[in-house]
């Protein structure tokens, strides 16, 4: 049976999603390479997958839509996930090793897609088939055009079905208070390829599924080295915001900073199949230069622009105790619904992908349930209406207060300590500066700058 398009749960949790993620990420930016169609067609989003149950509520959100979910069905083994997957329509998609009657499963699982087609609904499945950790699109599976065309031959080839990438690129996978770029790639007319198809099926789900790949891959991020994939990555975080700079970015755009990072990712990855010697001998400048950043605890930033006035740090930090009293109140009530989905989450899973999804969704249910019982308090211990009114309001206002308050003094700490480690190892940052621009140097010349 066809699942409804909306639910009162189903659009509780969107909503919750969204006031959510604008407390978790620091930045979260939805790229469109055009409009989707207003007339609400049938659709398949097609997207990559890293960050667990994180990446269908960001698609779930994203755009004008309220799509139904297809993801791995060993995700369901969790009981205390499994509720909550289904009751925001997320449907298992079986493999082979989820038992011997796999096929008979997803074909409910593909009829149900297919009747959401042709109810013109929608709905995100993750092509790759499983999550990964690393920044490479992995090859997609054919499920997604399968389903597209089974439903194409159900309705003569008159349906209007349109499979629409969309890639999610998280800026870190564990952390709070990170960047999150979701874009939506042009859509692609499975009618299109109908000729094709009746044609030839396999060959045209391989194109389909290849073309869907292609532009996926221009979406997200996509380190194709695998020897220098360490080293890669580390080099992507070292020269920002630089590489911005050279190349005429506006770093307010997460886009254009993706792909920013791609043409530098694209130009190394042809210096290592040219030059392999002369790139392997760059990744190893590369970690070292990571490494000795990691072993004295301090970021690339404060090599490229380092802190140098202990005054300015003082004179922050009083105009910091201004506030103080409310960094302590949001401090203090909201520590406990902050550290249980935290500490939670590292108890259920050992995969650290899972981290952010149960830290997220864990803190929507947590943090209004501890409001609450303070408003309550509020509302015995005052009675006053107003007064519980103002409380209630405030504790949200306090929470996102003193998590930011929190990172702004850990910042200024950072940068103490940065001043009192280069009073007394000057020769060491030195040297990490040296390190830095020959590393700067020869990007210029893998980039021809």
């Amino acid at each position: 049976m066809v699942q409804p398009k909306k639910t009162p749960i189903y659009l509780a949790l969107r909503t919750c999603v969204s006031i959510a993620s604008f407390f978790f990420f620091k930045k979260k930016e939805v790229h469109f390479a055009e409009p989707l169609p207003k007339d609400k067609k049938p659709m398949i989003f097609v997207g990559n997958h890293q960050c667990t149950f994180m990446d269908p509520m960001q698609i779930g959100i994203g755009g004008n839509y309220s799509p139904s979910f297809m993801t791995r069905a060993d995700a369901f083994n969790n009981p205390f996930l499994r509720k909550f997957m289904f009751a925001i329509r997320l449907s298992p998609i079986y493999r082979l090793n989820d038992g011997p009657d796999f096929i008979e499963k997803n074909e409910l699982v593909f009829n149900n897609a297919i009747e959401q087609l042709e109810a013109n609904l929608q709905f995100v499945i993750f092509g790759e088939g499983s999550h990964s950790s690393e920044r490479r699109l992995r090859l997609l599976k054919k499920g997604f055009a399968r389903i597209g065309f089974d439903a194409l031959e159900r309705n003569n080839g008159t349906l209007d079905v349109q499979v629409v990438p969309v890639g999610v690129e998280y800026w870190d996978f564990v952390k709070m208070h990170q960047n999150l770029l979701v874009s939506y790639g042009k859509p692609i007319a499975l009618k299109d390829y109908w000729e094709d198809y009746q044609e030839n099926q396999k060959k045209t789900l391989i194109t389909v599924k290849n073309l869907v790949y292609d532009r996926l891959k221009e979406l997200v991020i996509h380190i194709t080295s695998k020897k220098h994939y360490t080293s890669v990555e580390n080099l992507r975080l070292i020269v920002r915001p630089w590489l911005y700079e050279q190349m005429g970015v506006d770093s307010s755009s997460l886009f254009a900073c993706k792909n920013a990072d791609q043409k530098m990712i694209d130009a190394l990855y042809d210096y290592e199949q040219n030059q392999a010697e002369a790139m392997d001998a760059f990744a190893q400048r590369i970690d070292a230069y990571s490494n000795q950043l990691e072993q004295i605890n301090f970021r690339n930033k404060f090599i490229i622009n380092p802190p140098t006035s202990r005054l300015s740090i003082v004179l922050q930090l009083l105009l910091m105790m201004l506030f103080l009293p409310i960094y302590i109140i949001g401090g203090i009530t909201g520590y406990l619904p902050y550290i249980i989905p935290v500490k939670l989450g590292r108890k259920l899973f050992k995969d650290k992908m899972f981290y952010s999804s149960v830290g997220m969704t864990g803190g929507m249910v947590v943090f209004p349930v501890f409001w609450l019982v303070y408003t309550l308090l509020a509302l015995l211990i005052t009675g006053s209406g107003l007064s519980t009114l103002l409380i209630a309001l405030f504790l949200p206002f306090s929470w996102w207060f003193a998590f930011r308050y929190f990172m702004a003094g850990k910042k200024l700490w950072h940068q103490w300590r940065f001043i009192n480690f280069n009073h007394k190892n000057a020769t060491v940052i030195e040297d990490l500066k040296a390190q830095y621009n020959a590393i700067i140097n020869e990007v210029k010349t893998v980039l021809n700058l």
